[in-house]
């Protein structure tokens, strides 16, 4: 399978940006999976807020490194946005914007989180990567994160690419196979016309994908499995393959702070 590079790039490329150094922690934190009734109890018992279910934050299912990627027709495989994991939950006309720990950056995005209220659904929740396009149409996570840690976050025509659907006007998708989920995603950003809302696109190929992402230089290959459900945390379900090239070019990111 002959896959097109420019089917990876991101839509509507930016100008190039001053770039400054940045980059990941060395661990990341791990949080506990809880259902929304959980959820809603605890906040009940606690007399916080009332918060709509389907604005709750849920954990992030998170793929596990792998040496190699996985072959056969049971598998997915998705290009790796080098960009901030973020989870869309639109209840009514209210979003919220969760980072990967369940922080809402709905008011550091606020630009966004409105245009974000044209998804045509009474309530969803999807999983999704925060990206900024560089002029040659890759993820420039350097200009990304200068700019949300300069307080000019308004100024920051971001994009939202989603890959995961996860609930939809009430029902809870994350039992459904990952097929299953992702035709439901496709249909819905087919009617959602919203500018700054993408599809990350999937492949049968990974090793062919993996190929396109090194010669490149992206981040590398998500893997996931067809038939399997949504689960938060690490999962085998899902795996990770970097490239050798990102490595080496993002070989000290881990030792700098990244700020969310």
């Amino acid at each position: 399978m002959e896959i097109d590079s420019a089917r990876l790039r991101l839509a509507e490329p930016l100008p190039p940006r001053q770039r400054r150094c940045c980059g990941l922690k060395a661990t990341h934190q791990r949080w506990r999976a809880g259902s929304f009734d959980r959820l809603s109890k605890i906040q009940t018992e606690t007399h916080t807020a009332s918060v709509s279910a389907f604005l709750l934050f849920i954990t992030p299912c998170s793929p596990i490194p792998a040496s190699s990627v996985p072959a056969g027709e049971g598998w997915l495989h998705e290009s790796m946005l080098d960009g901030y994991r973020l989870q869309v939950a639109k209840d009514g006309p209210e979003v919220r914007l969760y980072n990967r720990r369940g922080h809402d950056w709905g008011k550091r995005l606020a630009v966004l989180a409105e245009a974000l209220r044209a998804i045509p659904a009474q309530s969803v929740i999807l999983d999704a990567e925060l990206c900024l396009p560089a002029a040659d149409g890759t993820p420039d996570f350097a200009g990304l994160q200068a700019v949300m840690g300069s307080g000019r976050e308004h100024e920051l025509a971001v994009r939202v690419f989603a890959f995961d659907l996860l609930h939809h006007d009430g029902q809870d998708l994350r039992p459904l196979p990952l097929s299953e989920r992702r035709r439901r995603l496709e249909l819905l950003l087919e009617r959602a016309k919203v500018p700054r809302l993408h599809l990350v696109e999937a492949f049968d190929d990974g090793q062919a994908l993996f190929e396109v992402a090194e010669r490149h230089g992206l981040e590398g290959v998500v893997s996931k499995r067809r038939l399997a459900p949504y689960r938060s945390g690490e999962c085998l379900d899902w795996r990770k393959v970097k490239t050798q090239a990102w490595s080496k070019a993002n070989r000290e990111r881990w030792r700098l702070f990244e700020r969310e």
